[in-house]
């Protein structure tokens, strides 16, 4: 899965782009749709920016509950994550990943308002933590 049109430079000099992968962590936790930026030149492989602290915080809360074997999925915790498996989804569609981010983003702020007006802290950091990951991952690179 790819063509997103998220590049970046590679250590060998060659463009590397982005796509959804599956990380399997010691051979019991897997997780889909992990955004990862792939070098087809030299196969070298790097998380895009602002997903790792979200793997990490996934793999952290399966292994805090014991679980032995998991599958999760990245999009239902990371929000650039969720804006590339809704490309992937709809290949015909002339949606761009900026028109999304930008829809996302305002979706987000509108409910921000709704949320600072009722005084809920916990959701409100939510959302904010929401913002940041699509900040992190739609940022040209």
């Amino acid at each position: 899965m790819g063509g997103f049109g998220l590049k970046r430079r590679c250590a060998c000099g060659r463009p590397m782009e982005i796509r959804l992968r599956t990380v399997i962590y010691r051979g019991m936790i897997e997780i889909e749709n992990v955004p990862v930026f792939c070098c087809e030149h030299c196969s070298r492989t790097e998380l895009a920016p602002g997903v790792k602290s979200g793997l990490a915080e996934l793999i952290r809360g399966q292994e805090r509950y014991g679980s032995r074997r998991a599958r999760l999925r990245m999009d239902e915790h990371n929000e650039f994550a969720r804006l590339l498996v809704c490309l992937a989804e709809r290949p015909g569609d002339d949606v761009s990943l900026d028109d999304l981010a930008e829809r996302r983003i305002d979706e987000l702020l509108d409910l921000l308002l709704l949320v600072r007006s009722l005084g809920d802290e916990a959701w409100l950091g939510d959302i904010r933590r929401r913002l940041s990951q699509l900040a992190c991952g739609t940022r040209r690179v």
